[in-house]
């Protein structure tokens, strides 16, 4: 695996290359997890922040991804302190391309984009880990996790 960061146009750009050197089908799931600050400036309010999140099928488990459960969601906004965020928002076939953090305090969003990307992630988790915390993670992946 070889991965890569640099500054685009003011944008932080995260590139990773996985190569199959052997001869057998190499089946992989990727992912990446960034944290982005809520709030977005030192002195904000976390409880300003939202999260748009695009309708598609949301996953669910009550024991470990052991067994999931699918079923359809609405389009919606999740606020920072959403006590879902902790158990993870997972959505797949959203087709969305990209999802952002919005410090409606501040007026101003934070972006995880993978428009351009040469492999499709089709899913998407929105997690933190408390209500409280000082961080949300928008984090696409290239497949859902398979009991």
């Amino acid at each position: 695996m070889n991965n890569s960061s640099r500054l685009d146009s003011g944008a932080l750009v995260l590139e990773s290359t996985l190569v199959n050197t052997g001869a057998a089908p190499f089946p992989y799931a990727y992912g990446f997890h960034p944290y982005l600050r809520a709030p977005l400036l030192p002195g904000g309010t976390r409880d300003r922040c939202i999260v748009r999140a695009p309708a598609g099928t949301r996953l669910q488990s009550a024991d470990g991804w052991r067994t999931i459960t699918r079923e359809p969601a609405s389009a919606r906004i999740l606020a920072s302190p959403s006590p879902e965020l902790p158990g993870s928002v997972l959505l797949e076939h959203s087709g969305a391309t990209a999802l952002e953090v919005e410090d409606q305090a501040a007026g101003l969003p934070a972006r995880i984009s993978v428009k351009g990307s040469e492999q499709s992630f089709p899913v998407w988790v929105i997690w933190s880990v408390a209500p409280d915390a000082p961080y949300i993670s928008l984090e696409p992946w290239t497949d859902a996790p398979t009991p």
